[in-house]
């Protein structure tokens, strides 16, 4: 365990003045008390992964929740989560080496280093698939499990969607054309079988 508070310059007595040295004692003993405390930080880039607004399952597309969160800090939870929710999550399909489902839709992946590059790393390492249609969201959290007294888990900022398709969307359809103005006409089974390529 590291001691964040090594090497930290005392801080001043109340009677003392105040001086540069001293302001800066106050700020460096504060920065290591908020070190001292886990904390868990992420943002979403995207609303969605894959193109169009959605992978398709026709094509074994795969994406990893690193394309649209990404972890900003991280302080004392060895553990990496990816919290996965909605309908058709019964046709979850991932891979990842180190990781583990500790319930269905609960991806873990125990961190050996606690940094933000490590977390990262990890992350991209997890690709989901799905073997059918599912509309889910993914949220990621660090836990600490030997917190006392129940454990505990931080929930990270924003979600990303994943919705997975076995058939054309009307994304697609508008984004190839095939809709209004000038649309060549397709049957309803014609319209389903639309690829992304």
């Amino acid at each position: 365990m590291i001691d964040v508070s090594f090497g930290v310059p005392r801080l001043p007595l109340p009677s003392d003045p105040l001086d540069t040295a001293r302001a800066n004692a106050i700020e460096a003993n504060l920065a290591a008390l908020i070190r001292a405390w886990p904390a868990f930080e992420t943002a979403a880039l995207l609303d969605s992964l894959g193109s169009y607004g959605y992978l398709d399952t026709r094509d074994g597309e795969r994406a990893s929740p690193a394309e649209g969160l990404i972890i900003e800090l991280l302080q004392y939870l060895p553990r990496l989560l990816v919290l996965l929710e909605g309908e058709g999550l019964e046709n979850l399909a991932w891979t990842g080496p180190g990781w583990t489902e500790e319930a269905p839709g609960v991806l873990v992946y125990p961190l050996g280093e606690l940094t933000q590059a490590n977390a990262m790393a990890a992350l991209r390492t997890l690709t989901i698939g799905a073997h059918g249609d599912a509309d889910l969201t993914a949220t990621l959290a660090g836990e600490n499990p030997d917190w006392e007294p129940d454990g505990l888990r931080l929930y990270g900022v924003g979600q990303i969607k994943l919705l997975f398709r076995g058939r054309c969307t009307w994304g697609l359809a508008r984004a190839k054309k095939h809709t209004w103005g000038g649309a060549a006409p397709l049957s309803w089974r014609g319209a389903a079988a639309l690829r992304k390529d």
